[in-house]
């Protein structure tokens, strides 16, 4: 019979594939919607004012609610994940380490403005000082289609450099992304204009539309991190192992695997608690 001394310490793994964790995400952001549309219709078919405070809670076109704090989610899980890949990347001294950490910055403040709402902020600035109009009704789209453009045009080695599949998935998360923040959005700011800032069905769906694809364009992403760190880590490993007091965090790897550009690559960090 083993001591306590010699028990070895006991181990917990949790496991959750990467398909079953975006059809649970699928599922979560299609409940949204559906629930979204229908506190609309309810609101303008019946009248529902004394409900109001709990339709605004699920609509998908407000912002500090349950829609709002999902799509926050899926951006800061990505920024996660980014950041995950990133650590590894330095590990094995890869050349795109840097990209992968300003990913990773990028979903963060993402994340962020989804939360605190700072896009929403120069939208009347904007228009006071351009007099926009019409598609360029909420004024953000201007920089923000600036912005994407440049980012586009520092990350396109970086794409190119990505297994076929990866760059693939990455590609359709960010057209179908931006289609639903930047077109959608401006298609949505133009009818809004048209009908004197007055929110009617018409409204609703332009921005449920908008607000789909952009959910749809996070989970397609995330879904296409996992899947690249999963696939990377084919013929190497990372492991994490410990005791009172220490911890080691390895990534390996081997073959003609991504994760670096040398043959055969190890790391490892070693973290002690000072007692």
């Amino acid at each position: 019979m083993l001591s306590n001394r010699e028990t070895p310490p006991a181990q917990m793994r949790l496991q959750i594939g990467v398909a079953t964790l975006t059809k649970a995400l699928v599922i979560v952001a299609v409940v949204l919607v559906i629930v979204s549309v229908a506190g609309q219709l309810a609101v303008r078919a019946f009248d529902w004012h004394p409900e109001r405070d709990i339709v605004s809670f699920t609509n998908i076109d407000r912002e500090r609610n349950i829609p709002t704090t999902f799509q926050a989610a899926l951006m800061l899980a990505s920024a996660v994940a980014l950041a995950g890949i990133a650590v590894i990347k330095r590990l094995v001294s890869d050349r795109w380490t840097r990209h992968w950490a300003g990913l990773a910055l990028v979903f963060l403040l993402l994340g962020w403005d989804e939360i605190v709402e700072v896009h929403e902020r120069f939208i009347e600035p904007l228009r006071r000082a351009f007099d926009l109009q019409g598609f360029l009704f909420f004024g953000w789209i201007i920089p923000a289609g600036v912005a994407v453009a440049l980012f586009a045009l520092a990350y396109l080695r970086f794409m190119l450099a990505l297994p076929s599949r990866t760059r693939m998935l990455l590609v359709i998360a960010a057209v179908t992304f931006v289609t639903g923040a930047l077109v959608f959005e401006a298609i949505g700011g133009a009818y809004y204009e048209s009908i004197d800032q007055n929110a009617d069905m018409t409204y609703v769906l332009i921005a449920t539309v908008e607000e789909s694809l952009e959910m749809a364009g996070l989970i397609i992403f995330l879904h296409a991190v996992l899947a690249y760190l999963s696939a990377t880590m084919q013929g190497g490993a990372i492991r994490i192992s410990g005791e009172p007091g220490r911890l080691w965090i390895e990534a390996q790897r081997a073959g003609d695997d991504t994760l670096s550009s040398s043959s055969d690559s190890r790391a490892r960090i070693k973290v002690e608690r000072q007692r």
